[in-house]
């Protein structure tokens, strides 16, 4: 009998872009056949105990247990989130269970920073020293930091996580970035518009586009917050001139090649435009103040 489960992830880029390579095994019909085992054995365990792997196993000595029964004990220690490699194997009359544990993280620095300082950093990300590190929480980490810095205007920042490996399976957590520039919006264009020109549309958003005046005016950067304000500005103009059906189909950015410049689009419908005349009131009753 042959069964055997694993995983190995390969942290490729200092171990950081994670790729999970599972294979199953199987000779013969022993995916329809059941087995027992007299023990379950757990190996290469460090700090988390024997007892919780074997709990997240669900597999009891002396029970029938099913190739499927095998597939979700190790699904479910894998989806711990503690390790680093899982592997089931039938050794006789026992399952053993090789497990390979996650680094703690020993210490976190920041490299290239200088517009957010490493305090800030610091607060938004999960990662902290003394825990298990993960690969999805050095990529989660990595775009919190990024879109800190997408929020600034900085769109071309680049954010590398990198480890460092210590003794007693620790690591150390580097951050390096490249801040980029800040990405102006180059220009501002308008589909669908036919009552009034993009310039005299330009001058309703509170965005303004970069242009001859660069050297004293300073051009807007791009910050989603301040795109709905856009549409709001829009919708405001419309309609207090007579389109109530005025509305934004959708806004559009798009990033230069070289990732200094957005180019902005905005898609209205105008509606028809209603004209309304002069209200008047009238009753036949003296007692009525109108």
């Amino acid at each position: 009998m042959h069964l055997r489960f694993n995983s190995n992830h390969s942290l490729r880029k200092a171990l950081l872009s994670t790729t999970l390579a599972a294979s199953l095994l199987v000779a013969g019909s022993a995916w329809a056949q059941s087995y027992r085992f007299s023990s379950v054995v757990v190996d290469g365990n460090k700090r988390i105990e024997s007892a919780t792997i074997q709990t997240y196993a669900g597999i009891v000595p002396g029970d029938s247990v099913s190739a499927g029964d095998l597939n979700a004990a190790y699904q479910n220690i894998l989806a711990s989130g503690l390790f680093e490699t899982v592997d089931l194997s039938p050794k006789g009359g026992q399952l053993v269970i090789s497990v390979k544990e996650y680094p703690t993280v020993n210490a976190i620095s920041f490299e290239g920073n200088t517009r957010l300082n490493d305090t800030v950093l610091r607060s938004m990300v999960v990662s902290k020293p003394r825990l298990i590190f993960t690969p999805d929480k050095a990529e989660q980490d990595r775009a919190a930091i990024a879109k800190a810095y997408a929020d600034s205007g900085r769109l071309a920042a680049r954010i590398t996580p990198k480890i460092i490996r210590r003794s007693d399976n620790r690591v150390d957590l580097v951050f390096e970035i490249f801040e980029g520039g800040i990405a102006e919006i180059e220009k501002i264009g308008f589909v669908g518009n036919k009552a009034y020109s993009d310039r005299r549309l330009r001058r309703v958003l509170g965005t303004k586009q970069a242009g001859f005046l660069r050297a004293f005016v300073k051009s807007d950067t791009l910050i989603e917050d301040r795109i709905e304000f856009d549409k709001q500005l829009l919708t405001d103009f419309y309609q207090s001139r007579g389109y109530v059906d005025f509305r934004v189909n959708s806004v559009n950015a798009e990033l230069a090649q070289e990732q200094d410049a957005y180019f902005l689009n905005f898609n209205i419908r105008e509606g028809q435009k209603f004209e309304f005349g002069a209200v008047t009131v009238s009753s036949d009753r003296n007692d009525v103040d109108i």
